[in-house]
């Protein structure tokens, strides 16, 4: 199943799709500033979501047990992440967090409930060095890679040499093969 959610639609109140265990897909417009507490949760078939660059807070497990979420979104416009916004997302193995967010809550991210708290294996922020995303990886113990931003197009100092030519990051299709090609040209 696939909802649309209208253009009058401001935002997205707590538990509003909360156990729809059938949807699949969701289009939140742009004029949705706020995803309350529980919005999704427990959209186990919920797969990928695009949060648009209106929103500025998910809620307090907005999107916890969502079973089969495997992409999200999230962007410079979010600014707080919820308590357990993301728990026992289990199909979520990493996640880019803007530098816009100066909030993550307790267990928001890379975490799933069996007894206690226990963290997914091999779950990785994406962010931005020194920020909320760094920190949150750093104090949990997950894996954090930061996001390199590229140069100018006409800084000589990170153009290859024999072609006077960036380096073409637009055709690597992994964060691997993207960083593996940017420290080749000292980026």
């Amino acid at each position: 199943q696939s909802i649309i959610i209208p253009d009058s639609v401001t935002s997205i109140g707590d538990s509003a799709f909360s156990s729809c265990e059938s949807l699949e897909s969701i289009t939140i417009p742009d004029s949705v500033t706020s995803i309350g507490e529980y919005a999704f949760g427990r959209c186990e078939s919920l797969q990928s979501i695009i949060i648009p660059g209106s929103v500025t807070s998910i809620g307090d497990s907005a999107f916890r047990d969502c079973m089969s979420l495997q992409s999200i979104i999230i962007p410079d416009s979010v600014t707080s992440i919820g308590d357990s916004a993301f728990r026992d997302c289990m199909s979520l193995q990493s996640i880019e967090i803007p530098d816009s967010v100066t909030f993550i809550g307790e267990y928001a991210l890379g975490y799933y409930l069996d007894d206690t708290y226990t963290k997914i294996e091999n779950f990785t922020i994406y962010g931005v060095k020194g920020s909320e995303a760094e920190k949150y990886a750093t104090e949990n113990g997950f894996t954090f890679i930061a996001l390199v931003t590229l140069p100018e197009a006409d800084s000589k100092e990170y153009m290859d040499n024999e072609t006077s030519t960036m380096p073409n990051v637009a055709e690597r299709t992994t964060a691997e093969e993207l960083i593996t090609s940017l420290s080749a040209y000292g980026i």
